[in-house]
């Protein structure tokens, strides 16, 4: 993924400088199979994440984040929202609809957001599946058995927690 071209509050057009170590997870991303990353906190990997989502979805693809808390989760949807909303991308879908728990683009490519819980990712065919501090998440067994056969057959799947033990 190259970075993108952003606006800015001012409406300048910026590009979006990502640090040395989200450039590396969009590298192993674009990649494919599976990502795993276990991070500190506060050093801009679930930005990176979402960022790498809104090009997903510029480009047509689908993803399920499935976050261990409500507020973590629509936090995560916020992120992905501007950050697709301030990307420049040549033809990029237009957003036909938007709230905390979906964004959805002409074309149908949408990313959904949900709070873990024992069903979550159950039903849906996604091309990218972000589990969001799975170390945390209870019901993980039941979570990662609904959640796995989300992801397409080529899809990618992106585990990412803070340690926890």
């Amino acid at each position: 993924m190259h970075a993108p071209q952003i606006r800015d509050e001012e409406g300048i057009q910026r590009p979006l400088i990502p640090f040395d170590h989200q450039r590396d997870i969009w590298g192993a991303w674009d990649a494919g199979g599976s990502v795993l990353i276990v991070k500190a906190r506060q050093t801009g990997i679930s930005t990176g994440i979402m960022a790498a989502v809104a090009h997903d979805l510029a480009h047509g693809k689908s993803t399920l984040v499935i976050s261990r808390k409500q507020d973590v989760a629509q936090h995560l949807a916020g992120i992905c929202k501007t950050l697709y909303e301030t990307a420049i991308y040549e033809g990029k879908p237009r957003v036909i609809r938007s709230n905390l728990q979906e964004l959805v683009v002409q074309g149908g490519a949408r990313v959904i957001v949900e709070t873990a819980s024992q069903s979550a990712g159950r039903g849906y065919t996604v091309q990218r599946l972000v589990l969001d501090e799975f170390a945390h998440m209870p019901w993980q067994d039941q979570i990662w058995t609904s959640a796995m056969p989300t992801a397409a057959k080529h899809g990618n799947v992106c585990v990412l927690s803070t340690p926890n033990g």
